[in-house]
């Protein structure tokens, strides 16, 4: 995704006068400027915002589907808003909407391309991208229920890696202890499987990783400790 840098010629050019300060030669300036005015709105000038984002994090796991990445891993702040701007990697024009996400029962949790597209984006840092995705399955299934409780804490700790890479050490407590309050009301069978998630052993493992983060200075991912989530059958 790229930005333009929103410079116009006359923002760049700067003309001193001079001993050719002649009519010849305000003339030639005359048509350049028309000339670059013309240029910069035909092909913008543009920057590249991916050296600035979380993509230089080392985070990789198995793919659970095939739906790809987004162009980039969103920040608030250092790129367009994803939905909201126009140049935002999942704009859409006035009138047109996303699809409707279909409900999918958490014992067929495999069946629903949102959960899995979620789960993808969170192991690969994508966590803003994370939340959209379950965000539509969060909406279609039953409420009260277990399922619900359990997107919504997920969702949760999705932003609060996205806290963490800002830096924001409230944001990161917040976000962990409303998490742990949703999935306190998921109802876990008997094997500890919910949604394809060992649930105790990842929420430990999430625990973990929030002291690790809360006891640097500054505060920073730690990838060979992040907290995945994997999946299984």
């Amino acid at each position: 995704m790229r930005q333009s840098c929103g410079l116009w010629p006359h923002d760049c050019l700067r003309f001193e006068t001079s001993p050719l300060d002649s009519p010849v030669v305000q003339t030639c300036v005359t048509a350049l400027h028309v000339i670059l005015k013309w240029y910069v709105t035909a092909f913008p000038f543009t920057v590249s915002i991916m050296s600035e984002h979380v993509n230089q994090l080392p985070l990789s796991a198995p793919r659970y589907c095939d739906v790809p990445f987004a162009p980039y891993r969103f920040v608030p702040g250092r790129h367009p808003h994803p939905t909201a701007h126009p140049e935002g990697h999942s704009f859409l024009p006035p009138g047109e909407s996303e699809p409707a996400v279909p409900f999918v029962p958490p014992a067929r949790w495999w069946e629903s391309t949102a959960y899995l597209e979620g789960v993808d984006c969170y192991n690969h840092g994508f966590w803003w991208e994370a939340h959209e995705a379950w965000e539509g399955l969060w909406h279609v299934v039953p409420n009260p229920s277990s399922q619900r409780s359990f997107l919504q804490g997920a969702i949760q700790v999705s932003a609060l890696h996205l806290q963490a890479f800002l830096g924001k050490r409230n944001g990161i407590i917040r976000l962990h202890e409303s998490s742990q309050r949703h999935f306190a009301n998921v109802k876990v069978p008997d094997d500890g499987m919910f949604m394809g998630v060992n649930l105790d052993d990842w929420l430990k493992q999430v625990a973990a990783y929030t002291e690790a983060l809360l006891s640097r200075e500054p505060i920073a991912h730690v990838p060979d400790q992040y907290p995945y989530l994997k999946l299984s059958r």
